[in-house]
C-alpha cells in the first residue's frame, strides 16, 4: 500500500512540474533591466572609415579623423512609456555631437531626437553623459544612437530604458 502511495505522490509531483514548466517556457521572457551596452557596440556609419575606429576596453574610438558612428539598441520590452536614453562619451565633443534615432517598421526614419530634452552633463573621469528624453516611438520600430567622434573621442557606454 505504501508503495501505491509513493507511486501517486510521485506522478502527481512529475505532472505538476511538467504544467508550471510549459507555462514558463511557453511565456515570452522579456527583461525591463535597461541594459547598459559597451562602446565597442558602436559601427562606423561608413565601412570606409572602419580603419579609424578602436575598439580597446569595451570603448569605441576614433583614431583618425572625425567619424559617425551607429550604436544599435534592443528593447525586450517596447510598448508603454517613453523612452530615455544616455550616451557616455570622453574626449573632445559638443553638444550636438549625439542623438537618438527612431525608425519605422520599414526603416524609415522618423526622428533623430537629441534637440529637445537633451541633457549635457560632466561625469567623473573626464566623460559627458548625452541624456536623451522623450523619444519618439514606433510599434515595431527600431532605436539607434548616432554620434560624431572627433578624432581621440571615444564611446564608453550607451543605453535605453525599457518599458514604462
Amino acid at each position: 500500500m505504501n508503495q501505491i502511495k509513493q507511486i501517486i505522490t510521485q506522478t502527481g509531483i512529475e505532472l505538476v512540474l511538467t504544467v508550471l514548466l510549459t507555462f514558463v517556457i511557453s511565456a515570452p521572457a522579456f527583461a525591463g533591466d535597461n541594459k547598459v551596452y559597451p562602446g565597442s557596440a558602436c559601427l562606423p556609419v561608413n565601412q570606409i572609415y572602419a580603419p579609424n575606429l578602436v575598439r580597446v576596453g569595451g570603448k569605441t574610438q576614433a583614431n583618425g579623423a572625425s567619424i559617425v558612428v551607429r550604436c544599435p539598441i534592443v528593447r525586450d520590452i517596447t510598448g508603454g512609456g517613453i523612452p530615455n536614453s544616455f550616451v557616455d562619451v570622453k574626449g573632445d565633443i559638443d553638444i550636438n555631437s549625439c542623438t537618438l534615432n527612431t525608425y519605422r517598421e520599414n526603416g524609415t526614419l522618423i526622428a533623430k531626437h537629441g534637440d529637445d530634452d537633451r541633457r549635457f552633463t560632466d561625469m567623473d573621469n573626464d566623460i559627458k553623459r548625452f541624456d536623451m528624453r522623450n523619444a519618439t516611438q514606433s510599434n515595431q520600430g527600431a532605436y539607434e544612437i548616432e554620434c560624431t567622434l572627433r578624432k581621440g573621442a571615444e564611446i564608453v557606454r550607451y543605453s535605453m530604458a525599457e518599458g514604462p
